[in-house]
């Protein structure tokens, strides 16, 4: 497919899709669409998980596409996807709580002509384009590219609420890198920045690509594991540490890390997991301090 095509799912009977096919293909603009057709909700979703959708294309008048909750299945399938719902014009409350939840634009039946319905899906995918830019940034970290903590917080309740619907349980590891204001004021904030970002890397090596990694703090990191135990979070522990010998040079890399076990079957917030392992953490760099005192 080319740059300046743009793939549409319309989920809609087939007189919609032909309707809906010939009004593109009369729209006077420098793009092409290719249109793919759904004629029930559940197929439009098993097409977005095998076809690259760039915008969908949602009739509110099939019997399964019923208004916010078509919305929100198609959202939980193709997270990014922009969605345009097409109604009648008896739809109006409808089409205000599809745009609560998200929904890029709102098309009345019988007010469409050839030219909006085009300006349209491709309105929806620039404004989508823009949304998704402004959520990275202000989720994401910049030094490393990992999770904020805003961004951490968004998916880790998330994975709680899938953890108690689906009784898995979660390992979260609190992390801090060990004498940072040392790293800066024997070698400068660059080789600072450079020791949090190889400990970045390291967190993301030894974890899995499911879990959630993030930078909560200054020298500060979060991992959150789901569906996993205990036994897990010892082999992530030892890797750790093999990171860290590998990645010493000027300095020795240490890091203090805490574990703390979410149980389903005794739920909790994420608020708590994150203080139960916090505290573990600075229970694992008294322990070193003392260690260190001890051989001193």
């Amino acid at each position: 497919m080319s740059k300046d095509s743009v793939s549409v799912l319309l989920v809609g009977d087939d007189q919609q899709y032909w309707d809906i096919k010939e009004m593109l293909f009369d729209a006077t603009l420098d793009t092409s669409f290719v249109l793919y057709k759904a004629g029930s909700m559940q197929e439009g979703l098993a097409i977005l998980n095998s076809k690259p959708i760039d915008v969908v294309l949602l009739v509110l008048t099939l019997p399964d596409n019923q208004g916010v909750n078509a919305i929100l299945k198609v959202g939980r399938q193709a997270f990014g996807v922009p969605v345009v719902v097409m109604g009648e014009s008896s739809d109006a409350t409808v089409a205000a709580n599809t745009l609560r939840e998200g929904v890029q634009d709102v098309l009345i039946r019988q007010e469409i002509t050839a030219s909006l319905l085009a300006r349209s899906l491709l309105y929806a995918i620039e404004r989508q384009g823009v949304l998704r830019k402004l959520q990275n940034e202000s989720l994401f970290d910049e030094l490393t590219g990992l999770h904020n903590r805003r961004g951490f917080m968004n998916f880790a309740r998330h994975h709680v609420k899938v953890a108690n619907r689906s009784k898995w349980g979660m390992v979260l590891f609190y992390a801090d890198l060990d004498n940072l204001k040392w790293i800066n004021d024997s070698f400068g904030h660059q080789d600072g920045d450079q020791a949090i970002a190889t400990m970045a890397t390291m967190m993301k090596e030894v974890l899995r690509a499911t879990d959630i990694v993030a930078r909560v703090g200054g020298d500060e990191f979060v991992a959150l594991a789901l569906d996993t135990d205990l036994s897990f979070a010892e082999n992530i522990l030892k890797r750790l540490k093999e990171k860290e010998k590998a990645n010493s040079q000027l300095y020795s890399l240490s890091l203090s890390v805490g574990v703390a076990y979410y149980d389903p079957e005794n739920p909790c917030t994420i608020e708590e997991l994150l203080d139960k392992a916090d505290k573990a953490m600075y229970e694992n760099k008294r322990a070193k301090k003392r260690l260190v005192e001890t051989n001193d």
